[in-house]
């Protein structure tokens, strides 16, 4: 006797044969659905799952290699045994092409029949046994892509994937719960293929729907079954598949993927397995939450540290904040990407961390700086890369830290690189740096015009600076036609406090900053 959960759908236009199969498939143990022809045979493969389908080759409004050819669009189609009573090589060779797995001849024995049958049934057991391991393994794969994701955005790229690549998904929708208003953090395609989607995910925003994940539900849908949720049926997929994200007990989120197509609908054991991502993911997102909270203090300690050390020398009050600003706009005119761009934030606003291992008194001493003097302020970017350098999200930064003074002619440093030996965001720091210098008042000169800034880069370009950064930000700098206009502000006029030199933008040779070489 066959376990009672194999499920056959018998497919023939006579009734007496759909009778006979019936009532020994019954007897043997299996589950039987008939079908009268080819379209109702699909209808119900469409709507139910069946292990086994036995079908006749020659029958009205559709043949069985028409419904042969129609089954394969299912996702994963059951194994099809092809009946006939006028059996040749050739239709033989045609049905297996179209994808049945056996074939037999009308009239036949029973007994053959049940052994077919079962054999049929033994091989896609070990078929699904094999899926069910490859399962395991995509399962073990996506959770360790998830596990070294960084960011919200990266753990949304591993979903994407996992709902297209494991469930064959058409679309794919991660809400996240955000002060008690959903969010909508990522749709795949985008742009979405179809208007009418559009709006049914529109109206997913503020629905009821979103409110029952509260409760912890997750949803299978399909059919009649999406009518509980929506009255419209515009845009409306033929299947979604539903989980919630959980977090210490309480849904932070929930993640949809959707079928278009009636021969892709989801089933339990998908769903199971999408919501053990979704687990996975919303704790992954609770390590990037708290990772990020983590690196956010760090970051404000050392900015602390920072605007202390700022706060000795007026003038330089709020630098580090300005120029991170300015370098932030000048990488983007670079086309950086948004790690670099992440890292040379960081970078900026640390850039001058390595001055509170020095005594600075005699920058605000009048009269020149001794060439030991001159030294010891150069050691400010090594002492910073010592200070960051145990500090594994900053590992991004500590190149433009460390050589922000070098120059393009080979002249700056601490090593005296040149060109592009010196790291892109040194050579982009180095500019923002400097501008801001340039346009900030000094004690023994007001700060340049926005005209004279422009002039002082354009003539320390191949010298100080990168000249192909100098030049986007000459280009960008074009729509501004005073310093007040500029998007970055700050500067305020002082008067009792010695400067730092500017590369280039100090025009008198006696202050004792130039010795130092750089901006502040």
């Amino acid at each position: 006797m066959a376990e009672a959960t194999a499920r056959i759908l018998v497919v023939d236009d006579e009734e007496s044969v759909r009778d006979i199969l019936r009532d020994f498939l019954t007897f043997e143990g299996y589950v039987v659905a008939l079908a009268a022809d080819g379209r109702e045979g699909i209808e119900a493969a469409f709507t139910e799952p069946f292990d086994l389908i036995l079908t006749d080759l020659e029958m009205p409004e559709m043949s069985g290699l028409e419904f042969l050819a129609e089954l394969q669009t299912l996702r994963n189609p059951p194994p099809t045994i092809m009946m006939t009573g006028y059996g040749t090589v050739e239709s033989a060779i045609e049905a297996m092409k179209a994808g049945a797995r056996d074939y037999i001849l009308k009239p036949f024995q029973i007994e053959e029949l049940a052994h077919l049958i079962e054999r049929t049934l033994d091989h896609a057991r070990l078929e699904a046994d094999n899926a069910r391991l490859q399962q395991l393994v995509s399962l073990y794969q996506v959770s360790e892509r998830l596990n070294s994701a960084t960011s919200r955005d990266e753990i949304a790229d591993v979903l994407v994937q996992a709902a297209a690549n494991e469930y064959g998904a058409d679309a794919f929708c991660f809400w996240e719960l955000d002060t008690g208003q959903w969010e909508r953090v990522r749709v795949w395609p985008d742009p979405l293929p179809d208007h009418d989607f559009e709006t049914f995910l529109n109206s997913f925003d503020s629905l009821e729907l979103l409110r029952s994940f509260h409760e912890d539900q997750p949803l299978l849908l399909s059919g009649a079954g999406f009518d509980r949720y929506f009255h419209e049926a515009n845009g409306r997929p033929a299947a979604g598949m539903i989980v919630p994200l959980r977090s210490h007990g309480r849904v932070t989120g929930m993640l949809a993927a959707f079928s278009f197509s009636r021969a892709r609908t989801f089933t339990e054991s998908e769903r199971r397995t999408f919501q053990i991502y979704s687990d996975r993911a919303a704790v992954c997102l609770a390590n990037v939450r708290l990772q990020q909270h983590l690196q956010q203090t760090f970051m404000q300690t050392i900015q602390g540290l920072v605007a202390a050390l700022e706060a000795k020398d007026e003038y330089t009050r709020g630098h580090s904040e300005r120029v991170a600003q300015w370098a932030q706009i000048i990488g983007e005119l670079y086309g950086l990407s948004e790690q670099a761009l992440d890292d040379l934030h960081r970078a900026a606003l640390l850039h001058d961390i390595g001055k509170i291992g020095l005594n600075l008194d005699a920058l605000n001493r009048p009269g020149k700086l001794t060439d030991e003097e001159i030294e010891n302020f150069k050691l400010h970017t090594l002492i910073g890369k010592r200070i960051l350098e145990p500090v594994e999200f900053l590992q991004g930064s500590l190149p433009a830290v460390t050589h922000h003074h070098e120059r393009w002619d080979g002249n700056g440093y601490p090593l005296g690189l040149a060109g592009k030996e010196i790291p892109l965001g040194a050579r982009v720091l180095a500019v923002a740096d400097a501008f801001e210098v340039m346009i900030t008042d000094r004690v023994y000169r007001k700060a340049l015009t926005l005209q004279e800034a422009r002039d002082e880069l354009a003539r320390s370009a191949g010298s100080h600076f990168d000249p192909a950064i100098v030049e986007v930000f000459l280009e960008w700098l074009d729509q501004f036609d005073s310093v007040d206009e500029l998007p970055v502000k700050g500067g305020r006029r002082r008067d009792t406090v010695r400067p730092l030199h500017s590369a280039g933008a100090d025009t008198t040779p006696e202050n004792s900053s130039e010795q130092a070489g750089g901006a502040a």
